[in-house]
C-alpha cells in the first residue's frame, strides 16, 4: 500500500500505476471490510480500464492476496483496497428534498445526517421535506458502479453568490463555477449518470429534471431537481425556466 500512495519511490511501481495526476488515501472505508483505501485520479486521456487490468494481472501484484483493485472509468480512478477487502456493490442513497416558503429556494440533502440537521431546524427556519425524493449511487468513486458520475455540490459564496446551492454532474460546468468566484464548491453529492442523446436509459431509467428561478440579476439563483414530469411541468407553468433533465438515476 506504500507503494501505492508514494509511487515515485518505486520504479516499477510508477511503470505500472502509468501517470495518476492525484494520489487519494481515504484509510479504512466501512463498505470495504478488513483494509484502507487508495484512490489513484487520473487525467481524461489516460485508459484507467486498460491500467487496471495490466495492474490486475501483474505477476507481483496477484501474489498479494491483502490487495485488490478495481476501476471506473468516469471520474477516472482506479481504487485498491487493502486487507482482502470485500468489493463494493452498488451503494445507493436517498437524496430528500427540502423547500424553504420564505425564501421559495429548494434544496437536497443527500445523506440522512443532513436531512435530520435540517429537520431540527439548524439549517435555519422555515425548511420543510417536500415529499419528493429519489434514489441515487453514493457518491465515493470506489463504491459506486463503473461508469457513474460524480454530481458536484456548490453553494453561493457568502458576499459573492446566491444563498443557494448548485448540484451538476456536468464537467465542463463544473469547471466552470469551480474556476470563477459566485461559487463554492462542496465536494460529491451522490453519484448519478448524464443523459445519452436526451435521454434516460439502462439502469439509470429515471430523469432527474432541473428548473432555474431565472432570478441571478437579484442574485438569488436557485434550481430544483425532481423526477417528477408534472412537478417540472409546473414549475415552469410558475415561471421557473425549464433546463431539461440534469442527470439520471436508477429505480427505487
Amino acid at each position: 500500500m506504500a507503494a501505492l500512495v508514494s509511487p515515485a519511490g518505486d520504479p516499477y511501481m510508477t511503470d505500472l500505476l502509468g501517470n495518476a495526476k492525484r494520489i487519494e488515501l481515504l484509510g479504512r472505508v466501512e463498505m470495504y471490510t478488513g483494509g484502507n483505501v487508495v484512490v489513484l485520479h487520473y487525467d481524461p486521456v489516460e485508459n484507467v480500464e486498460e491500467i487496471a487490468e495490466k495492474v490486475q494481472q501483474d505477476p507481483a501484484i496477484r501474489s498479494l492476496s491483502t490487495l485488490r483493485a478495481w476501476a471506473y472509468a468516469s471520474p477516472q480512478t482506479m481504487c485498491f483496497a487493502g486487507g482482502n477487502p470485500n468489493l463494493p456493490g452498488r451503494q445507493r442513497r436517498i437524496i430528500t428534498e427540502f423547500y424553504n416558503s420564505a425564501l421559495d429556494h429548494y434544496f437536497l440533502s443527500s445523506s440522512p445526517e443532513e436531512s435530520a440537521f435540517i429537520d431540527a431546524g439548524s439549517a435555519g427556519p422555515g425548511w420543510a421535506r417536500t415529499g419528493e425524493s429519489f434514489v441515487a449511487w453514493d457518491p465515493d468513486p470506489c463504491g459506486s458502479p463503473k461508469a457513474t458520475k460524480s454530481v458536484y455540490r456548490f453553494y453561493g459564496t457568502p458576499g459573492l453568490g446566491p444563498n443557494s446551492h448548485f448540484f451538476t454532474a456536468g464537467v465542463e460546468e463544473c469547471g466552470s463555477l469551480r474556476n470563477g468566484t459566485g461559487w463554492t464548491y462542496e465536494g460529491r453529492a451522490f453519484g448519478a449518470e448524464l443523459p445519452f442523446a436526451g435521454t434516460c436509459r439502462g439502469d439509470v431509467p429515471v430523469a432527474v429534471y432541473r428548473a432555474y428561478n431565472m432570478r441571478w440579476a437579484q442574485n438569488d439563483s436557485n434550481h430544483r431537481y425532481t423526477t417528477s414530469f408534472a412537478t417540472y411541468q409546473q414549475m415552469i407553468a410558475r415561471g421557473w425556466y425549464g433546463e431539461g433533465i440534469a442527470f439520471c438515476v436508477p429505480k427505487e
